[in-house]
């Protein structure tokens, strides 16, 4: 079985402080999407076709950049400027980052998504069996247009999408 990791990615915020001599919580919310590198292999020009996602490195001494930008539709009509980023396309993530967390953690049910103390991690954290229980396992990007590669559409997915995605089984529209 899969797990969500307690201290990263939808759970970020629940982190460390970001220096070991800090005491500076992470901000409220602070998550992001972690991006299994099967995506990239199995559809390295699925986000734009001229860029291979599959290829992070090339893309750094390409572009001189670190991630790859593209506006997010959330569900209720906003746009967010956002990025694939972290080394090899790992992350998805807005600027800042509670953007998409809060987003994620309040629709899951998480309240205040921050430790009360920068020692004692918090106990309200995602975990598979919450998304499980609310039938989520992951979210959902799409282009309306595929013309304009750099504008994608997020939504949760249903429990179960991201293995029949991975195992390139057929998807229901709702999916």
């Amino acid at each position: 079985m899969h797990t969500v990791p307690e201290h990263s990615g939808l759970n970020a915020w629940n982190g460390l402080p970001r220096t070991s001599c800090s005491t500076a919580l992470r901000p409220i919310g602070e998550a992001y999407i972690p991006i299994p590198k099967i995506v990239w292999q199995q559809h390295p020009n699925w986000v734009n076709p001229q860029v291979n996602m599959d290829d992070y490195q090339s893309y750094r001494r390409t572009t001189g950049q670190s991630g790859y930008p593209i506006h997010l539709h959330m569900p209720n009509g906003t746009i967010f400027d956002a990025r694939f980023t972290q080394e090899n396309f790992k992350s998805l993530q807005t600027d800042p980052q509670s953007i998409l967390g809060l987003w994620i953690l309040n629709a899951l049910g998480i309240e205040h998504p921050q430790r009360l103390r920068y020692d004692v991690p918090a106990t309200n954290i995602v975990t598979m069996e919450l998304l499980e229980r609310i039938g989520y396992d992951s979210i959902k990007l799409w282009h309306e247009d595929p013309q304009q590669p750099d504008e994608l559409w997020v939504d949760f997915a249903e429990f179960g999408s991201f293995e029949r995605f991975i195992n390139n089984e057929i998807q229901t529209t709702e999916e």
